[in-house]
């Protein structure tokens, strides 16, 4: 095909926006859509070309798979060979063997499958996996299979039932991917169904510009569409974020875009000649590179800083990223694509014993469980972090589904109690279960727990997306009212992350998926979502107060701006476990107490003005975890907390006497 700078150009304008997407520069919230704009580019580019073979009878499937491997791996296995040292010295073993999957999953192309089973591409886990990145290049691979062949059959149908086609499928998955978006997010995300359309776009693109007869368009109008191309593109980087659905109708915007810009962009136009000045195109020729390097750099330097890493130093990884990206289109991807250079043979046999090789060194590392051995005392620093199994009788007993979970006995055990309570909640409640369990005990009292991660106990609110199906929350929380009816609680005890619902996972980064919904806010902001919290708050101790029960609210313990088995491990590798040193930075890196009272202060006196107006009790935790300036994550040799907001069995031991007294 006849060669396009503006193509590269434009390469540059999607994978710029990447970076700096994942390394955390916040007026790049919606980087993530150069992602959208590669597919976009690749549909038209493999398009094109395959459609100038089928037009000669020189297509061949071998040939096509050729391209591809010398396209695609040689820069690939060199960017996943260069990470293997660093994660063997950095990443601890959970994250080892996690990276080991991974690894193995990316030489089958089947990351993209792999990450979705394990969490969200916006998830603050996922920053941390060095080939998350690779989920795009599984998604174009299991395209590259599909749609050749595809094409090879159909050729015969003609042109218009072929663009008759394609643009039915496409249309299909838009409405799967806009259906799903919200109830299904990961799935939608990372999964060739839903991403389809998105490439699709780009070869009907292709089909156009491949017309018998093209009739020139109006000068004005080519500047015209090439400039709404470069405006909706540039306005999805700056505009959209994490909490816009996607790959919803959003992604329209985008993409779009792009095919504006492909279609209208010419050489001759102002937009096209900008997209071909030579440092874009200069961008845009490592864009591969650059897209594979970026995101190992930026994990591997958060797994080595306690904190997030400066926006200094990420701006510093950027332009390494682009050194690095030239380094390898210059001596790898180069090479690798000059089919005189290197051969067929030699090519699929690279790609045969690369893949091999990475499918036994992943599988060998996960098997192995990321070698804990090459981390003295791993195991007893692990001890910390494990999660108690108080609920695990019950939730063998269910089914899976929130609203058939059971409701667990827990306290005393013996004859005759001397009453019985409820804790209900989300995944807070099940942290917090060994005091109430401990209290219970000592105070001859039956304990019954039901709650899962998630839901807030909170009548009328549901997740907008959680982790179970719509409405889930909603109704669970109007069955806990009912457990405490059913059995006479004449009190209970409501145990949550209460800010998540109402400020979002992290401080300052408020998250869609955590916002409230009920029957009048299906359009979301955060103001919407603290509405429906108030509301739901008064709402549930009315409902209570009606069946004579009295509502305890538990107030979170503080959260953490750090991971905690992250911290302590590196410190136990380090050496530094119980010196002065480790005590110093643990202080430095525990929340400071303004920083949570700021987190917290609306969920905070929303329930506390809630509760006071009833008469209920509150029951607050911050003066058992902070002192005048910060709230400790731990101490020199132990931690208080399983992750950034969970207590571990120590953290939740210093509320067994508040929680007795309660009783």
């Amino acid at each position: 095909m006849q060669y396009r700078r503006e193509i590269d150009g434009l390469r540059a304008l999607a994978v710029v926006p990447v970076i700096l997407f994942h390394g955390g520069f916040e007026a790049f919230g919606g980087g993530f859509i150069g992602v959208d704009v590669f597919f976009v580019i690749s549909g038209y580019l493999i398009t094109t070309i395959i459609l100038a073979e089928l037009e000669k009878g020189s297509f061949s499937i071998l040939r096509f798979y050729e391209r591809r491997a010398r396209r695609i791996l040689p820069a690939l296995f060199l960017v996943m060979a260069c990470c293997l040292p660093f994660a063997w010295l950095w990443l601890l073993p959970k994250d080892l063997a996690e990276f080991s999957r991974s690894m193995a999953a990316v030489a089958v192309f089947l990351s993209n499958v792999l990450f979705w089973r394990e969490s969200g591409y916006f998830d603050t886990a996922a920053e941390l996996k060095p080939l998350l990145h690779t989920w795009s290049l599984a998604v174009e691979e299991q395209y590259y299979v599909l749609f050749p062949l595809f094409l090879l059959l159909a050729w015969r149908m003609g042109r218009r039932a072929l663009v008759a086609g394609i643009a039915l499928v496409a249309v299909a998955s838009l409405a799967a991917a806009d259906r799903f978006a919200l109830t299904s997010p990961a799935a939608t995300f990372f999964l060739l169904p839903t991403r389809l359309w998105e490439l699709a776009i780009g070869a009907l693109c292709a089909f156009w510009l491949a017309r018998e007869s093209v009739a020139p368009e109006r000068a004005v109008w080519r500047e015209a569409l090439a400039v709404a191309g470069v405006v909706l593109v540039g306005a999805s980087v700056l505009l959209f974020d994490e909490a816009t659905p996607f790959p919803s109708v959003y992604a329209l915007v985008p993409t779009v875009g792009t095919a504006l810009l492909i279609l209208y962009a010419r050489p001759n136009t102002a937009v096209g000649k900008a997209l071909g000045t030579p440092l874009l195109v200069g961008i845009g020729l490592i864009s591969y590179s650059a897209y594979l390097w970026h995101q190992p750099l930026f994990s591997f330097a958060r797994h080595r800083s306690f904190v997030e890493p400066s926006s200094t130093l990420m701006a510093v990884l950027a332009v390494a990223t682009l050194g690095l990206a030239w380094m390898s289109w210059r001596f790898v991807e180069q090479p690798f694509r000059r089919a005189g250079t290197i051969g067929r043979n030699t090519v699929f046999g690279f790609a045969l014993v690369g893949s091999a090789l990475f499918i036994a060194l992943g599988a060998f590392g996960y098997l192995r469980g990321g070698f804990p051995e090459r981390i003295p005392n791993y195991d007893q620093i692990a001890q910390d972090f494990r999660r108690h199994d108080l609920r695990a009788d019950c939730d063998r007993r269910s089914r899976g589904g929130a609203g058939e979970l059971e409701v667990c006995a827990l306290g005393f055990a013996g004859a005759p109690p001397a009453g019985a309570i409820g804790v209900f909640g989300d995944s807070h409640s099940i942290a917090l279960l060994p005091a109430f369990d401990e209290a219970g005990k000592s105070a001859r009292l039956v304990v019954w727990h039901l709650g899962v991660g998630g839901c807030p106990p909170l009548l009328g609110a549901d997740v907008l997306l959680g982790n179970w199906e719509p409405g889930a929350c909603e109704r669970l929380a109007a069955r806990y009212v009912e457990i405490a009816r059913d059995k006479g609680l004449k009190e209970v005890f409501l145990v949550a992350r209460w800010s998540l619902y109402t400020d979002g996972a992290r401080p300052g980064k408020a998250k869609k998926d955590n916002f409230l919904v009920d029957a009048k806010h299906r359009v979301l902001t955060m103001q919407n979502s603290r509405e429906v919290f108030t509301a739901a708050v008064e709402r549930t101790i009315g409902a209570y107060s009606r069946i004579g029960t009295t509502v305890h609210f538990v107030e979170q313990a503080p959260q953490q701006r750090t991971q905690p088995e992250r911290l302590f491990q590196e410190l136990n590798r380090r050496g530094l476990t119980g010196s002065p040193t480790a005590a110093q930075i643990v202080t430095e890196q525990s929340v400071g107490l303004l920083e949570n009272a700021r987190y917290q202060d609306f969920s905070r006196r929303t329930i506390r003005a809630a509760a006071r107006a009833a008469g209920q009790p509150v029951i607050a935790l911050d003066g058992l975890f902070c002192d005048d300036r910060r709230c400790p994550i731990g101490d020199a040799n132990h931690s208080l907390y399983r992750d950034e907001d969970h207590l571990n069995l120590r953290g939740v031991a210093r509320l067994t006497a508040t929680i007795r007294r309660a009783l």
